[in-house]
């Protein structure tokens, strides 16, 4: 049986998996499956560097696990990938397949999320008819190099509006906190909780930030 859509509005923390070309899956997956255990809302496959016949076996196991716990599991860019594992959505950039098309291709009962660089492009998004957008980079990371940063006007605009927006770049729990001083509640992130020791701790964690200031430690 399918899993019912999922409305963005309700996430905090969404969890981006990179997995680059010399990761090892089986330890990505128990990071997956920590972060998941720490209370992350979403998790989306980020698997540009190899081809569809690669990936779905992989994809196919996140959405398992994912679905398990009743998490969303979204795709970045390969709409082919997210059709085949019947993912729950996926994420477009502004290079990739408009979402319009995006949401033709995959209907209405799957998530379309964008990639916004300003308050400009989230607005855009929204009148899309995108479920959420990303917006970031927030701060440096080595997964945007040379991106100019987002405004903090920008990302204080985009924490007051109805429509998901999710902070991304470079968040860790200093910056969860900073978010969180001005009312962004919502945040997308890598290294912060796949690079820790600890993904449950390091995903609760962000997640008491955002949601209220509460820091564990």
């Amino acid at each position: 049986m399918k899993s019912k859509k999922q409305s963005p509005s309700g996430w905090n923390l969404y969890l981006v998996l990179d997995r680059g070309p010399d990761v090892d899956d089986r330890s990505l997956m128990k990071k997956v499956t920590g972060a998941l255990r720490g209370g992350v809302a979403a998790v989306q496959l980020r698997d540009k560097g190899r081809d569809a016949v690669d990936s779905i076996p992989f994809a196919r196991s996140v959405r398992r696990v994912c679905r398990e716990r009743r998490v969303p599991f979204l795709v970045n860019d390969r709409i082919e990938v997210a059709l085949a594992v019947d993912a729950d959505g996926l994420h477009v950039g502004r290079a990739d397949i408009p979402p319009a098309l995006a949401r033709a291709m995959l209907g209405d009962s799957k998530i379309v999320g964008v990639s916004a660089s300003s308050i400009d492009g989230v607005r855009k998004a929204e009148r899309s008819g995108a479920d959420y957008a990303g917006i970031g980079p927030v701060f440096a990371t080595p997964f945007k190099k040379g991106a100019t940063p987002v405004r903090r006007h920008d990302l204080a605009k985009a924490a007051g509006l109805a429509f998901p927006v999710f902070a991304i770049g470079g968040i860790d729990v200093r910056g969860a906190r900073a978010l969180a001083s001005f009312g962004m509640k919502r945040a997308a992130v890598i290294r912060s909780v796949l690079g820790s020791r600890s993904p449950r701790r390091s995903a609760a964690r962000l997640i008491g930030i955002l949601k209220g200031g509460h820091d564990t430690t």
